[in-house]
């Protein structure tokens, strides 16, 4: 698999393969800040616990197979906040099991996903996102 980072400058690139990209799991309630080019295989957001932040700030560049944002029912009010750009090249799931999970797009922040699932079960209520 290409990871769109490696073909910004318009000249294809082999980039690592998936096997050697690593997970981000934001789950220490410490706020995680994206401020560059960061490739993950699979983003967690609150896998387990609640109030967990991830930012995107404006030069920000987040680039992910996949994305779990409010795993469990005990992982709600998680939030991401973009100002910068997050491209999800598989499935992006906010609020799996958790609830009142939040993304908010400002000052031109863009989020892309092949597919998207808002709210997985019966439990994942309140799930939001803001433009």
């Amino acid at each position: 698999m290409l990871f769109l980072s490696t073909i910004l400058s318009g000249i294809a690139q082999a980039g690592p393969s998936a096997a050697d990209i690593p997970d981000l799991v934001v789950d220490d309630n410490a706020p995680y800040e994206v401020t560059g080019s960061e490739d993950y295989r699979t983003v967690w957001i609150g896998q387990t616990n609640a109030g967990q932040s991830i930012d995107v700030v404006l030069s920000g560049l987040l680039f992910s197979e996949s994305v779990a944002f409010g795993v469990d029912a005990s992982s709600r009010n998680n939030t991401a906040t973009l100002s910068g750009t997050w491209t999800n090249f598989g499935t992006f799931t906010l609020g799996y099991n958790g609830s009142g999970n939040t993304i908010t797009l400002e000052n031109g922040g863009d989020l892309s996903s092949r597919s998207t699932w808002l709210g997985g079960f019966a439990e994942s209520s309140g799930n939001r996102v803001f433009v």
